[in-house]
């Protein structure tokens, strides 16, 4: 019996290995592009077509059905909220009719991932620039389900951008004459055009938001300060080049609110790097009398700080 297990059980590996060759030779071809997918399965375009046509009319039946049972509510039959009813309906045909886009979007994002686990022996080769593309598909796919959201929801675009903010862990302070914005991630690449748009709007939220119950200060000539905050558990390389990073329109956002005028005359930039406990950012805007003293302050608190 020993001998008949070990030829079973060799053959049972054997098999196994086929299936793994034949299902990833298959994903490889495929991949996740749905065009190459629709190319090798032409039919697919047209089941989705039903699908989706058999979806809308099961929701719109079932909308139209648990209407009609409103007018069963003085017989004692229990009936769903017509308004929040019809939200909900129209949500989910939403949902559905672009179901196609969602599918895509997330085709995308999961793309790279799934490459780094087909091709694992280039993984760290390729590590950096997969990286950096999975997350600016990410950061645009961010930017056109918001464009989705408010041409297809309710919810206003400055309370979601309100939000968004929050998430972004963009907090603003004013105390001592100095101004403190700081956010919770890098400040974009300049050739990244998509994430400062990312990373903007909600800004310009949390800024009206502060203004409206906070009184914010009107600066002339003044300093702007821009800490950028890295990890000390990550390596050196990690740090980004000042040049490399797009400052312009995070300062062309501030000032609108908070400054006359960000040109050369009037503003004063330094930036500093720092070692912290997460990455992120943080602008400091101050007169220029306060400098020194901002300066020398912070370089007790802080593990490192650039020279200037």
């Amino acid at each position: 019996m020993g001998i008949l297990d070990g030829i079973v059980a060799w053959i049972a590996e054997q098999v196994m290995n086929g299936l793994d060759l034949i299902t990833t030779s298959v994903l490889g071809a495929l991949g996740c592009d749905m065009a190459v997918f629709l190319r090798y399965f032409p039919a697919a375009g047209t089941m989705y077509q039903i699908f989706v046509a058999l979806a809308i009319g099961l929701i719109l039946l079932n909308w139209v059905w648990q209407l009609f049972k409103n007018f069963g509510l003085a017989a004692g039959v229990e009936a769903e909220d017509p308004i929040r009813l019809s939200l909900r309906s129209l949500l989910f045909i939403l949902l559905a009719y672009f179901s196609d886009d969602i599918i895509h979007m997330v085709l995308e994002i999961g793309g790279v991932p799934y490459l780094w686990i087909m091709d694992s022996q280039r993984y760290p080769e390729n590590y950096e620039t997969m990286s950096t593309e999975a997350a600016l598909r990410a950061e645009k796919n961010a930017c056109q389900l918001r464009s989705l959201l408010y041409a297809s929801a309710s919810v206003p675009k400055n309370e979601y951008l309100t939000q968004a903010s929050e998430v972004h862990g963009i907090d603003i302070r004013y105390d001592n004459g100095i101004l403190e914005i700081s956010m919770l991630r890098l400040l974009p690449k300049k050739k990244a055009r998509q994430s400062s748009l990312f990373l903007i709007d909600p800004l310009h939220a949390a800024l009206g938001h502060y203004a409206r119950d906070h009184p914010l200060p009107h600066f002339r000539e003044c300093v702007v300060c821009i800490s950028h905050i890295y990890d000390h558990a990550f390596p050196d390389w990690c740090l980004l080049d000042y040049d490399n990073l797009q400052q312009k329109q995070i300062l062309d956002t501030i000032a609108l609110y908070v400054m006359a005028d960000d040109s050369g005359l009037l503003c004063d930039a330094y930036n500093t790097t720092e070692l912290g406990n997460q990455d992120g950012t943080m602008v400091s805007i101050m007169e220029k009398n306060r400098f020194a003293g901002w300066l020398c302050d912070r370089e007790k608190r802080l593990k490192s700080i650039s020279d200037f």
